[in-house]
């Protein structure tokens, strides 16, 4: 402990700085989600997804972000509770910018209501446009903003740079082996496909349930390719 700090006590708080037992229950509900909004570096300005929202330490978070002037989207399943979080800090905090959304309780109603209001406004086409638009988008961004985390592969360039860099064609890689050294892009990919295979057929249990999902898959492509076909001949 550092000199001129005091260690705080139940009894120090209570009878000297006039906390209740329940002010100090509250506060210490406050910390876990302080701590997080902490460790994103959360900006005064800035706009933050909180969800869900109707939880104890997440509706915490809720208050924090709001008292620090943030942007706060509050999401959840409890629609009065979302009502009742956001008039109680609009209440307190005049200057509180706190929307709420409300979520149901079944993750593919929630998709379907989104695909219905798009499919409403722009076609029944565009659900997929825009399902493709956004996993194209995020494609995109892990290639180019992803960096890579592997030591061994981060080793491994660093041992190739340091060899370009002083001119010095001994150094190798510490985990390299002379026969991954010398190995080609021929050899890498036959190995790569040769590995699986010998997997497949070499254990029992991986072959019995590959053979029973490439079944169902096909049974599931056979419903969806012959729907159509059905009800329009027999089913009309």
């Amino acid at each position: 402990m550092n000199e001129g700090s005091k260690k705080l006590s139940h009894s120090m708080l209570c009878q000297q700085l006039g906390y209740t037992t329940k002010d100090l229950v509250y506060m210490a509900h406050l910390l876990v989600p302080f701590g997080g909004l902490r460790d994103i570096k959360l900006e005064p300005g800035e706009t933050v997804v909180i969800c869900p929202a109707t939880g104890g330490f997440s509706g915490a978070g809720v208050q924090i972000a709001a008292a620090m002037g943030c942007k706060v989207i509050a999401m959840g399943r409890d629609e009065k509770e979302l009502a009742r979080l956001k008039e109680f800090e609009e209440n307190r905090l005049p200057s509180a910018a706190v929307e709420a959304v409300k979520i149901t309780h079944d993750e593919k109603k929630d998709t379907a209501h989104c695909c219905r209001y798009i499919a409403e406004r722009a076609g029944w086409r565009w659900p997929y446009w825009v399902s493709l638009y956004a996993a194209g988008v995020v494609t995109v961004g892990n290639i180019l903003l992803n960096t890579e985390t592997n030591s061994i592969i981060l080793m491994r360039r660093k041992a190739v740079r340091l060899r370009k860099e002083l001119n010095r064609p001994e150094l190798q890689f510490v985990f390299n082996s002379k026969d991954e050294i010398d190995m080609s892009m021929t050899t890498v990919l036959s190995r790569g496909i040769v590995r699986p295979v010998r997997m497949l057929f070499g254990t029992p249990i991986l072959l019995l349930l590959a053979t029973y999902m490439s079944f169902v898959f096909g049974l599931l492509y056979l419903l969806f390719t012959t729907l159509t076909s059905l009800y329009i001949s027999t089913y009309h």
